[in-house]
């Protein structure tokens, strides 16, 4: 026989749940007759193990109950239930991780070692690569990295230059509700071409228009400029569209 701390001590379940459980009803142990402490005998501590490994299961004190008591219960039957609660919640913290991730490789998007070329071009193409080819071609891609490789972190430096005054005239523009057709917002645009020739001098409407999609369509993009300010993105989208 054990006493309520040994009992403890072997299912690593607190004094105060192995109470709670007796309280409930899921275990009954006896009384010593000369102190009436608690006693726990091996099948009373083969159930706490049972219980433990039940809520570790997430198994609800009451469904317990019914597989300790019910005979009618099928335990198979509850085993199955918590398999597909088990799964749905797994699903759910996928879907959670998934979106963490995006929101994370958004923060990332377009803050990257401008010094080091080769790392720049090797991030573009593992998250944007397939989808730039597809709807550009091989060869203006290839000739844009070929481009920047040349040039060195000279134009990457720029390019640097050129995104945090985007990013400045663009909090001041929607801060201030100026329209697109203001000559501010053409200035916006302006810049915003400068800086995309840098990745690709072989600079066409088509292109940028097709930027723009992205902006609009893609998370990672519309969260960049949303962070930037609230607004952000429909506003420079709406500029590319009018000025290109």
């Amino acid at each position: 026989m054990k006493n309520i701390k040994e009992a403890s001590k072997l299912t690593g379940l607190t004094e105060r749940s192995l109470r709670y459980y007796e309280e409930i009803g899921l275990i009954n142990p006896t009384r010593n007759e000369i102190n009436d402490y608690r006693q726990y005998s091996d099948s009373d501590v083969e159930k706490l193990y049972q219980i433990q490994l039940y809520r570790s299961l997430e198994i609800p004190l009451k469904k317990i109950s019914e597989i300790f008591f019910n005979e009618n219960t099928s335990e198979y039957q509850i085993y199955m239930e918590q398999i597909g609660k088990l799964k749905k919640k797994r699903d759910d913290l996928n879907k959670i991780l998934a979106d963490l991730q995006r929101k994370v490789e958004g923060e990332k998007i377009m803050e990257k070692d401008f010094k080091n070329v080769n790392a720049v071009i090797a991030d573009n193409e593992t998250k944007y690569g397939q989808e730039i080819r597809e709807k550009y071609g091989n060869q203006v891609v290839d000739k844009a990295n070929e481009y920047l490789r040349a040039s060195g972190g000279e134009k990457l430096d720029s390019a640097e230059e050129l995104r945090i005054q985007i990013n400045e005239r663009l909090t001041q523009l929607v801060s201030d509700e100026v329209s697109i057709e203001d000559e501010k917002a053409k200035k916006l645009f302006a810049l915003h071409k400068e800086w995309l020739e840098i990745y690709y001098p072989n600079y066409s409407k088509e292109y940028h228009l097709g930027l723009a999609d992205m902006y609009e369509y893609d998370e990672r993009f519309a969260k960049y400029y949303d962070d930037v300010i609230n607004g952000g993105m429909k506003f420079i989208v709406d500029t590319i569209r009018k000025y290109a």
